[in-house]
C-alpha cells in the first residue's frame, strides 16, 4: 500500500474534511511552497503555512503576498503550533512532516 498521497488526492481529502466539518481555517506544515494551500484557497477563510526552511518560507510569502487569507510562518512547527493553536478556534490540519528543507525537516 502506498502511504503517500499524490497532490490531487491530498487536496481532495482535505477538501472533503472541510466540507464535512464546515471548518474554515486550514493549517499546513512543510508546505514546500504552498501548492496545497493554493489549491484550497477557496475552501477556507484563513490559511496558515508553516515552514522550517527559510527558502520555502520566503517562496510561500512571495507566492501569497497579495492573498490576505494566507498567513506564512517561519519556524519549527512543533514550536509554532504551541503558540498558534490557542489563537484559532478549530481547524483542518495537514501536518506534512516528510518534506525536508532543513535539519529538522
Amino acid at each position: 500500500m502506498n502511504e503517500y498521497l499524490e497532490a490531487s488526492e491530498r487536496v481532495e481529502v482535505i477538501r472533503s474534511y472541510a466540507l464535512a466539518s464546515g471548518l474554515k481555517t486550514f493549517v499546513e506544515t512543510g508546505t514546500a511552497g504552498g501548492d496545497t494551500t493554493a489549491a484550497l484557497i477557496d475552501e477556507f477563510n484563513r490559511l496558515y503555512t508553516i515552514e522550517v526552511g527559510e527558502a520555502a518560507y520566503e517562496a510561500a510569502c512571495q507566492r501569497f503576498a497579495d492573498e490576505p487569507k494566507v498567513h506564512c510562518i517561519l519556524g519549527d512547527s512543533a514550536k509554532v503550533l504551541v503558540d498558534l493553536c490557542p489563537t484559532i478556534d478549530t481547524a483542518v490540519y495537514w501536518l506534512d512532516g516528510h518534506f525536508c528543507s532543513g535539519p529538522k525537516g
